[in-house]
């Protein structure tokens, strides 16, 4: 049978009439591998979509004769040194070369590069070091060149073979010459400088006491002849009857985190405070163990790393607290749904208690405790300490819970959650009183809300005086304590939108139809100005039982009136502000306008706030705008977007005393009237931010003028409203000393603030974090902390990878997401700008959760773009194991690491520009994700490879031409020029012990080399320019 191929189709739209035709043509792609004389169908109307009495005409053919002109893909030349050091770069080239009759069709394929310890391709020894993607047609007889800096994995060592595979997906059709894509294979020796961790010394105290802390000093040593191939590890202490570690029966203290390698010769100090089990008794070794999770490749020199202490602690037992609760009383008699009084003793049998904790109170039907089903009543937290011998005695009234009736017994647990350790004395925590207590069923009343007298007006934050009335209409006589509420209300229908004025106590007894009146003098909340009912609910915690609940709200007859006191603009009011007192304004404004609040407190030790809010009363959790706290005398502008009432909301809460003041309200003109950030560097872009009134996107410009006059503009301009922008500039190489920040509106007016901004030499980006947590925690408990951030320098940085890493203690991102894991990436994001910058000044933060072990160890790493630490292969494993997301099977999942691992780079450095990368893909204003694992289970999602665009390194060797050896410790820079006078970007490197030297995330374009140190360049050597494997092209000048 003829083989037939279906080469494509075409749709056609719209209608065709009698007579009419119509031309069409197609590219199509011809299956690999034929070739000779074919028939060419076209067939109209294949699916017969159109009604015709004859479709045997629908077909037409020609003949074709078809030449097969296969590519052959060849690596024509490897270069490579004989000899290399395992972790390091080391520079490899190669060429491949299309040796076949026609071009490749394909664009892109893989190259691989591939260590094996015989000379057999594709067994079980073969070690991938990079897949390179090569970007780009190669016609027939035309190649390419790759030159690489590849890192030689550190736990590599001994006699190799390398092989290149070009094409190793068979991407490109060859016919039958695949054989030749893989190269000759070159023999290279790895030669490697192996670390050798060892604990040199172990000192501890020679006796402790069980629940105390003891304090271990030890010394850890390189005694190799390499430096440490990772930066971090963690050493670990134990106890141990013997002088080694590892027996079940050892102890672990903790873990200690080491930072920054070490190299050979070097030696670290520790002295760390261990806590002591509570139980623990008996003579132990001291055991050190350094690199406990093996980071440090050490083979074979790993059987060293541990020394214990030359002789014994010995750990006795300590002597802990007792409480017990000797005594508890209740009444005979109580009644349901009422307040009862208990009384108890607790004293301590044991040593002193310096911690506090809670004392819980159940009713029980017998005189068996049982947590799990005696009723809960209440508890009582008991603050400081208790000697030994001491003791204490409390009264307190507990609640008694409606519907219950019949003889109960009243139980004490002190010490309930077992926050004190009393190793055996907890079995005396509990007690009861011998005397049930009879609780009462009453017959039911029924409380009736009454009248309710308003004022006519009223002021928010004001006090106010109000009566009501309540009436018991049952047909029993109450005697109790309840509580009522009175509350403020747009309608006549209570709600939970409702705010409180006040809770009344009411401690009473009422017989058949008797009423109770109270008076209620209280401030008005804070509300927008109208009318506003008083509802009145009595008994709002159902205290009283009653035959009917429904009656016991009541809505005032009258309204009041609310005014809010106008702030007119240009205007000042004086008031007096206390402690918890709330005072409220109106502003009555209009679009377009820039308003200034200023508060001037005649205390200048108080703290003051200022709320403001469109439309809506602020409250201290819900507001448009607001000061910064602490300042006694806050000022806020702020930009009026609608026209309307802005609500204004001063409070006194830092201060400790009452304290007067004066607040005035303006409308200001187009103005600046600060900048955020007063100094900054000569050596990157920076961003300032700038506060003023009336800013405008398409109007206002930004300038920065040094102290000769040069005006610098500004690169970006991010109107963040039209009060506060971020301006960014670019004063590299540029003068330092005091320049004016000014702001130009329609090219006329302008505000200067002069000498506002210091330029500082080489001052760069600074970044620094750290984390706040509880001080306190219990084993097990979950805990909320903060990781702060902030770019401290004087220029703008890209936002870097914050990597949690913890030994034993469980983190997560939310309370329901903490689990075991070695490693938390996160990545910090920006707010202000993109979230791939840190402006500088910027400051943010990231919440996440933990649970506390034995111990809570949570230790930060941090890498920026600019980082030339290289990723070493654990340092790969550790990536892939934080970033794949739980949901993605591992087969889908090995197929999208292996096609975007290779293309990230071999530094810290590479990495955090991908994963900045991945976030200004994928994350928007509103959500800025900084959880690595959700922003690569994004980019899966997507199937997107190309969200991150690589950028490659540079790299080149100086060679002496008088002495033909390599030059090392020269400051090589590389320059690109917008013009003549404007440099677009600037990189440096040094040279290395070899001569050579990188830089690195390099985009295409033309550079100057210049050469520091009084080298430079012959005379010969005027440009040279290179292709990478990712597609990139560098023209580099050296004059």
């Amino acid at each position: 049978m003829l083989a037939t191929f279906v080469l494509g189709s075409r749709t056609n739209y719209g209608s065709l009439d009698i007579g009419d035709y119509r031309d069409n043509s197609i590219n199509l792609t011809l299956p690999d591998g034929i070739s000779g004389n074919y028939y060419l169908f076209a067939k109209t109307d294949s699916n017969d979509d159109v009604f015709e009495l004859d479709n045997d005409n629908n077909i037409a053919f020609d003949t074709i004769t078809i030449d097969s002109k296969p590519a052959d893909l060849a690596v024509s030349e490897v270069i490579i040194p004989s000899i290399i050091e395992a972790g390091t770069g080391t520079l490899i080239s190669w060429t491949v070369t299309n040796q076949g009759t026609g071009d490749t069709v394909k664009t892109s394929w893989n190259d691989q590069l591939v260590l094996s310890l015989d000379s057999v391709v594709g067994n079980s020894d073969d070690r991938l070091l990079k897949t390179f993607t090569h970007n780009g047609l190669l016609n027939a007889g035309s190649s390419y060149t790759n030159n690489e800096l590849v890192t030689i994995p550190f736990n590599l060592q001994g006699n190799y073979q390398l092989y290149i595979k070009t094409d190793v997906n068979n991407s490109v059709y060859e016919a039958d010459r695949e054989a030749n894509n893989t190269s000759v294979f070159s023999p290279i020796a790895i030669t490697r400088e192996t670390p050798d961790l060892l604990v040199t010394t172990v000192n501890a105290p020679v006796a402790g006491q069980s629940g105390e802390s003891i304090t271990v000093n030890w010394s850890v040593a390189n005694s190799g002849t390499g430096k440490t191939n990772s930066n971090y590890w963690y050493d670990e202490v134990f106890l141990s009857t013997d002088r080694d570690s590892g027996d079940s029966s050892d102890i672990s203290l903790g873990k200690v985190y080491h930072s920054g390698s070490l190299n050979t010769g070097e030696t670290y100090d520790v002295s760390r405070t261990f806590n002591l089990p509570q139980n623990i008794n008996g003579d132990y070794y001291v055991v050190v163990r350094t690199d406990i999770g093996n980071q440090v490749l050490e083979t074979p020199l790993e059987n060293n790393n541990e020394l214990a202490t030359s002789s014994k602690t010995s750990i006795s037992l300590n002597a802990v607290p007792d409480l017990v609760i000797e005594q508890i009383d209740a009444p005979n008699q109580a009644i349901s749904g009422q307040t009862f009084d208990v009384s108890w003793t607790v004293s301590n049998q044991g040593t002193n208690v310096n911690n506090s904790w809670r004392d819980v109170f159940y009713l029980s039907r017998d005189q068996v405790f049982d947590r799990s089903s005696d009723i809960y009543l209440g508890s009582s937290f008991h603050y400081g300490n208790l000697a030994a011998g001491g003791e204490y005695s409390q009264t307190a009234s507990f609640n008694i819970p409606r519907g219950l009736s019949g003889p109960f017994y009243v139980f004490g647990v002190t010490d309930s959650s077992n926050s004190i350790y009393e190793r055996d004395g907890e079995n005396n925590n509990i007690a009861y009183d011998g005397n049930s207590t009879n609780v009462i069923l009453p017959p039911p009343a029924d409380l009736v809300a009454g009248t309710i007298s308003v004022p006519a007006n009223g002021v928010p934050g004001e006090n106010i005086t109000l009566n009501y009335t309540v009436t018991n209409q049952g047909d029993h006589t109450l005697s109790g304590n309840w509580e009522d509420a009175v509350y403020l209300s747009e309608d006549n229908r209570w709600d939970i939108n409702d705010l409180l004025i006040e809770k009344v106590q009411v401690d009473d007894s009422l017989d058949i139809g008797e009423s109770y009146s109270k008076t209620v003098n209280a401030s008005l909340p804070g509300v927008k100005s109208g009318d506003y009912h008083v509802i009145v609910r009595s008994d709002i915690r159902n205290n009283v039982y009653e035959s009917d609940e429904d009656n016991n709200l009541q809505v005032s007859a009258e309204q009041i009136n609310i005014d809010t006191e106008l702030l007119e603009l240009g205007s000042s009011d004086t008031d007096t502000i206390s402690p918890g007192k709330s005072i409220y304004y109106r502003l009555e404004v209009s679009a377009g306008q820039a308003i200034r609040i200023k508060l001037d407190s005649q205390a200048d030790n108080s703290s003051n706030n200022v709320y403001v809010r469109h439309e809506q009363m602020p409250t201290k959790g819900q507001f448009d705008f607001f000061t910064e706290p602490f300042s006694a005398d806050p000022e806020l502008v702020f930009p009026v977007e609608q026209d309307g009432t802005y609500y204004v909301l001063v409070t006194g809460d830092g201060s400790s005393v009452a304290s007067n003041y004066t607040i005035t309200a303006e409308e200001i003109p187009f103005s600046l009237l600060d900048v955020t950030t007063k100094k900054v560097g000569n050596v990157a872009p920076f961003t300032l931010e700038l506060e003023g009134a009336k800013f405008d996107a398409d109007n206002t410009i930004f300038q920065i003028v040094d102290e000769e006059g040069t005006v610098f503009e500004a690169t970006q301009i991010v109107l963040k409203d039209s009060t506060s922008a971020y301006a960014t500039f670019d004063l590299s190489g540029q003068s330092i000393g005091n320049y004016d920040v000014r702001a130009i509106q329609n090219n006329e007016t302008i505000e200067i603030l002069e000498d506002v901004l210091i330029v500082e030499d080489g001052v760069d980006a600074e970044l620094f974090s750290s984390i706040d947590g509880p001080g306190l925690v219990r084993p097990g408990g979950k805990y909320f902390a903060k990781l702060n951030y902030v770019n401290a320098g004087g220029a703008d940085e890209a936002a870097p990878l914050i990597i949690l890493q913890t030994p034993d203690t469980s983190l997560g991102l939310s309370s329901d997401s903490i689990a075991p894991t070695e490693s938390l990436f996160l990545l910090g994001v920006g707010e202000d700008l993109g979230v791939d910058t840190l402006r500088a000044g910027e400051i943010n933060q990231i919440p996440f959760f933990f649970s506390a072990g034995r111990s809570v160890n949570v230790n930060m790493l941090r890498y920026t773009e600019d980082s030339s630490t290289l990723i070493t292969e654990a340092d790969w494993n550790m990536i892939e194991a934080a970033i794949k997301p739980a949901e993605i099977a591992e087969g889908d999942w090995d197929e999208f690491w292996s096609s975007i691992q290779p293309r990230i780079g071999n530094t810290w450095g590479d990495y955090v520009r991908v994963v900045n990368d991945i976030a200004k893909a994928f994350s928007s204003e509103a959500e800025r994700d900084y959880d690595v694992r959700e922003l690569f289970a994004q980019w899966y999602e997507s199937g997107d490879l190309s969200v991150y665009t690589p950028k490659s390194s540079v790299s080149v060797q100086l060679i002496d031409r008088q002495t033909d050896l390599p030059v090392s410790g020269v400051p090589v820079r590389f320059f690109e020029y917008v013009d003549e006078q404007t440099v677009k970007s600037f990189y440096q490197a040094v040279t290395d012990e070899q001569g050579r030297f990188q830089v690195a995330s390099v985009p295409s374009g033309t550079y100057k080399v210049v050469l520091a140190g009084g080298y430079s360049f012959t005379e010969e050597l005027a440009s040279t320019s290179s292709i990478d494997s990712n597609n990139l092209v560098y023209d580099l000048e050296f004059p």
